[in-house]
Formats: structure tokens, C-alpha cells, sequence
């Protein structure tokens, strides 16, 4: 959140620059919904009508950082590979969940490619999206990121990795596991399978269901977990269990959720893009409120975040971008 003081509106500029301005300064509101979530066409920003000089401050909520984002931003930056770097998660935004990406998509990408450099972002391990974007994806992209970035690659050439097993160490991965192993066997859920847990090198990926569930049983838990918050109250009990570890917990997809160390969300993947490659950094994503798996690279600063809810919305929204 944003505290103004007395006499003053902000305006948001795409980079994450907040400008300070007199109470009074003549710009115009874009009214769209409720006043704190306005969506702000360039050039116009936030305007003092209902911000009057007597309130003593005004609360911006730090969860519509993009809807606040002035449109088009970067419009000193024309597109081209040396400047714009564009990120795609792949669940939901590249691909449906757990399915394969289409022609028209990779088609897309190619063409993107020719305009701007492109990377994937996904937190799942490789083998997970070779099965979702082939087996040479990492050749499709400039930047290929799978477990929020512990694994990376440049130009298709491999980068430093890091390991949840070195930071955590085996003891505090022993109690982690035991405790989710008692937990998941005492939930009473409608359908249980295999897979309950999943060792990833930078993160745990835990399914009450089961990973080896099929698709209609996939669609079925999801519908339970909306109505039965399965994953939230799980994730709650370990936030209360596993306090001095200094854990993240992320639900992402229909089924699971991660658990990995503050950090380690898919911002990591920005420690393996120099700050001075890209004047504009995009990133596309699903999962984009608070607790979901795309949220903090979402509402990064350095990047401008787009909310997507199908493949074809993500290829919709970068023609008109580009």
C-alpha cells in the first residue's frame, strides 16, 4: 500500500515511478468501477475530485498495481528484441491446464519472437513442460524458466541452479514431509489417488488428490476445493506448523499447491535477467491474485503484469500490445 498525504494524487508511470502532485493539478479520471480499482488510460491518472485536500490520506491498494498501470506503457520504448522482454507462465496462459499448446500458439510465438525476446516462466518442473511445449521448447524461447527459475536457461544454454534440499536441509525436509504425509491421510476428501507429493529440486508440490487423478477427477477436486477450501485450509495449517522456516505457500493449477523458501516464487527467474538487457519487462499469467502462483511476479516493479485467463486471451492481448 501507498500512503498519499494531505494535497496530493499519485501518478502511476509504467516503470513503477510514483509521481507526487498538488491536490488540484487539472487531470482527468477514466471512471471505471469502484474508485479504488479505476482502470487509468495514458495519459490520464488518478485525479483529485474524489480525493479531496481534507481527507488525511489515501489508501491505494497494492493489489491493483496493474489495473493502475498507465496503458501502452513504455511509449518511449518502441518494441524490439533489444528492448522489450516478454514473459509467459504456460498453465492457463500459454496452454489450458495440463494440456498441450497448440499450433496457433506456437505459431504465435514465432511470430512474437521476430519482435520482441520472449521467455517462459512455469512452476513445474522441465520434464512437465517439455510434455506441454515439447520436448525442444527451451529452443522456442529466449529465457526458459521451470520451478519459478531454479532451473534456467539463456539462448539455450544452462544456467546456475539452486536446490530446496541445500537451503532447507534434510531435517527440515524430513519434518515437512511427515507432517503432510499425517495430514493428507487424515482429510476426508471424495477422491485420493497417488502422488501426494512431489519433489521438485527448488520446491515441494503438494496435491490432496493426488497427481496420478485423471482429467474429469482433476475437474471434479477443483470444483470440490472452490466450495471446501481444501488447499487454503492445508496451507493455512502449515503456514501455523512450519512458522520458523520462513516458507512460501503458492496455489497454482486445479490441484496442488507449492511450498518453497521466501524468494523463491517466480520473481527469482528476474536474478537470471540482467537489469540493464530490458527497458520493459511484460509478464503474462493466470494466477495473478494474492496467494496465487503468478502474484508476485504479477505485482513486481519490474515488471508490467497482464492477467490472462485462456491461451487465447494471452495471444489477443500481445497482437494488440505489438
Amino acid at each position: 500500500n501507498v500512503e498519499l498525504p494531505v494535497g496530493t494524487v499519485l501518478l502511476l508511470c509504467c516503470s513503477g515511478l510514483a509521481l507526487a502532485l498538488p491536490c488540484g493539478h487539472p487531470l482527468q479520471v477514466a471512471p471505471r468501477g469502484q474508485v479504488e480499482t479505476r482502470t487509468i488510460p495514458s495519459p490520464l491518472a488518478y485525479a483529485p475530485p474524489l480525493i479531496p485536500p481534507c481527507r488525511e490520506s489515501f489508501w491505494l491498494p497494492r493489489t491493483h498495481k496493474t489495473v493502475l498501470h498507465l496503458r501502452g506503457g513504455g511509449e518511449g520504448v518502441p518494441p524490439s528484441r533489444e528492448s522489450t522482454l516478454v514473459l509467459f507462465d504456460i498453465d492457463g496462459t500459454l496452454t489450458a491446464p495440463r494440456n498441450v499448446v497448440t499450433p496457433d500458439v506456437l505459431a504465435f510465438l514465432e511470430k512474437l519472437r521476430s519482435k520482441v525476446s520472449i521467455g517462459v516462466v512455469g512452476g513445474s518442473d522441465m520434464a512437465k513442460a517439455q510434455e506441454q511445449l515439447g520436448s525442444d521448447y527451451v529452443s522456442l524461447f529466449d529465457y526458459a524458466f521451470s520451478e519459478n527459475g531454479l532451473v534456467a536457461f539463456r539462448q539455450g544454454e544452462a544456467l546456475e541452479s539452486a536446490s530446496l534440499r541445500e537451503h532447507l536441509g534434510e531435517a527440515n525436509l524430513r519434518r515437512i514431509i511427515d507432517w503432510t504425509l499425517t495430514y493428507l491421510a487424515r482429510l476426508d476428501i471424495p477422491v485420493k489417488r497417488g502422488t501426494f507429493i512431489e519433489f521438485r529440486s527448488g520446491l515441494l508440490n503438494i496435491s490432496p488428490i493426488g497427481r496420478n487423478c485423471n482429467r474429469s477427477e482433476r475437474d471434479a477436486f477443483e470444483a470440490y476445493d472452490r466450495e471446501h477450501r481444501v488447499r487454503a485450509d492445508m496451507v493455512k495449517a502449515m503456514q501455523d506448523e512450519f512458522g520458523d522456516l520462513q516458507l512460501t505457500y503458492s496455489v497454482g493449477g486445479q490441484i496442488s499447491f507449492d511450498v518453497f523458501p521466501k524468494g523463491w516464487d517466480k520473481t527469482y527467474c528476474l536474478r537470471h535477467i540482467p537489469e540493464e538487457t530490458y527497458q520493459r519487462i511484460l509478464f503474462f499469467g493466470d494466477k495473478c491474485d494474492p496467494g496465487g502462483n503468478d502474484w508476485e511476479i504479477f505485482a513486481d516493479p519490474r515488471t508490467e503484469g497482464h492477467k490472462v485467463q485462456s491461451p487465447e486471451e494471452t495471444v489477443s492481448m500481445c497482437s494488440k500490445l505489438f
